[in-house]
């Protein structure tokens, strides 16, 4: 789970038993929409004998995810001349926990944006304050200051 989405991986195992090379196509079906599947997009190749272990990884956004949910994966030849498929399942949390997490996080965020501003606002007035004090009537203030020399932050800001 993280700030956009719930997601799942699973390792797809794909074993080759003959003695030719084989060009598998792994897919997930039943999946409910605005899922993303990432992984195999294209068909894998097997060499004779051979095995090859790879994720699959399911993707759903968390506004849309309503709690575990179950998922085909299936595996065919090229040709087609098979199939093997099996029925998976999703889990996640309940789906309650997070949209009060996201509310707990929005507030938060609101939070912060205020505690911003207010310390933006508090540096407006510092900052004000401080070029009245500069412009200030007092000329041995002023003759103080200008003795510090240019590198003084102070007399630009004057």
């Amino acid at each position: 789970v993280d700030t956009t989405s719930v997601r799942n991986q699973f390792l797809i195992r794909l074993v080759n038993k003959r003695n030719e090379p084989a060009r598998l196509v792994v897919t997930a079906s039943d999946l409910p929409p605005g899922t993303v599947q990432v992984g195999f997009k294209s068909a894998m190749e097997l060499p004779a004998m051979g095995e090859v272990v790879s994720p699959l990884v399911i993707q759903i956004p968390r506004e849309i995810y309503a709690g575990p949910f179950h998922f085909r994966v299936g595996v065919t030849d090229e040709a087609k001349t098979y199939e093997l498929g099996r029925q998976v399942e999703f889990i996640g949390p309940d789906p309650e926990l997070l949209k009060e997490r996201s509310e707990r996080e929005h507030r938060k965020n609101n939070e912060r944006k205020e505690k911003h501003e207010r310390e933006k606002s508090r540096w407006s007035q510092n900052l004000g304050a401080g070029r009245r004090l500069l412009s200030g009537p007092d000329p041995r203030l002023r003759r103080a200051l200008h003795a510090l020399g240019p590198q003084s932050g102070a007399i630009r800001a004057a």
